[in-house]
């Protein structure tokens, strides 16, 4: 077994493991902030090594792409067994506007840009999106925070039978809600987690000469956020 990497070259095996990633298609410098939690231009800097890998930022990327710490060491250093491999990532449609508050709804299908996820959370929806949620929502507070990014699955089944238990993004009257849902005596009931949120939700929607899935348009599956 060869002898053990130092920090610092295990900080620049990590950097340019993410720089191959990135020049690859993998993954954007955006979508890697987004998933870390830093700036786009903290980011970029990084990569460029014009700025530290911290501790803290290292640990976060470990942890927020799935990278086993013992894959950046070589087969050498451990003793002859192969590292396991890479967290694959794949690209979500993201769509346009914004999710809540009262606000128009996000037009699904129209596709404004691509964000990267690792493939283990894009296997969570069957049909995936992701959309931003409105800077005033906090109808689900503090489960979802207001400009919270969020994977929607979109596909049918599950927004024919919505369940209490998870949140959902809620078509009515043109105008876009988050809550959690579900179907009681031919309407559908939505209840928000905050008592008091910062726009009224609809108590209760008739079902009668509508089509649910013009209602329910996406259960929120996974949730993240850019500071």
């Amino acid at each position: 077994m060869g002898a053990p990497p130092g920090f610092q070259q295990l900080q620049t095996r990590l950097i340019d493991h993410l720089r191959q990633r990135v020049r690859q298609g993998r993954m954007s410098e955006r979508s890697l902030a987004r998933l870390v939690r830093y700036s786009q231009p903290h980011v970029h800097n990084v990569l460029k090594g014009r700025r530290m890998l911290t501790a803290e930022l290292a640990d976060r990327v470990l942890l927020s792409l799935g990278i086993p710490l013992v894959s950046l060491l070589t087969r050498e250093e451990l003793g002859g067994v192969g590292p396991p491999g890479p967290v694959e990532f794949a690209a979500a449609p993201v769509l346009q506007g914004r999710l809540g508050a009262g606000a128009a709804f996000p037009l699904l299908g129209q596709e404004a840009s691509r964000y990267f996820l690792p493939q283990r959370l894009l296997a969570a929806a069957v049909s995936p999106s992701v959309v931003q949620l409105d800077s005033r929502e906090t109808a689900m507070s503090p489960f979802l925070e207001p400009g919270d990014w969020v994977l929607l699955d979109c596909s049918p089944a599950v927004r024919r039978r919505p369940l209490f238990e998870h949140a959902y993004a809620v078509s009515w009257n043109a105008k876009g809600y988050v809550a959690r849902c579900r179907v009681v005596s031919g309407a559908l009931i939505l209840v928000a987690d905050n008592s008091r949120p910062s726009s009224e939700i609809p108590s209760q929607i008739p079902l009668a000469g509508h089509n649910i899935l013009d209602i329910v348009k996406g259960k929120i599956v996974w949730a993240g956020r850019e500071l």
